[in-house]
């Protein structure tokens, strides 16, 4: 029995750790590795990649692809323009409509536009 607190049980806690990073970052390769070709890329492009690139949020897209074929993601210009969340929303719904929600999502663009009107302009 290893005493709670031992350099034995510290040793084996920062073991079971450094085994589940390297677990973690196998599976974040092999996801990678299965949504890079999905999206027809060859494997040499992916051996270029760092381990960082392949987790980086901005990298990546939970849900879809609607975002990819812009040269900024409509994440990027709002962030870099620093702009509120009315205008975040519906600067999303504008660039996504075409590729996921149809008129749905221009009327979601309008809704944070008016919503904006309202909070910001007491229209």
């Amino acid at each position: 029995m290893i005493n709670s607190g031992s350099r034995e049980q510290q040793y084996w806690e920062q073991m079971r750790a450094l085994e589940g990073k390297r677990n973690w970052e196998a599976t974040v390769r092999v996801e990678a590795l299965n949504n890079w070709t999905k999206e027809g890329n060859s494997m040499s492009e992916l051996d270029k990649a760092t381990p960082d690139e392949w987790t980086k949020a901005s990298q990546r897209q939970v849900g879809g692809n609607h975002y990819k074929d812009f040269a900024i993601q409509p994440i990027e210009f709002v962030v870099r323009n620093n702009l509120g969340f009315c205008e975040a929303n519906a600067i999303k719904y504008i660039c996504r409509h075409v590729a996921k929600g149809g008129a749905q999502d221009v009327d979601k663009a309008i809704h944070y536009l008016e919503l904006l009107k309202e909070y910001k302009y007491g229209q």
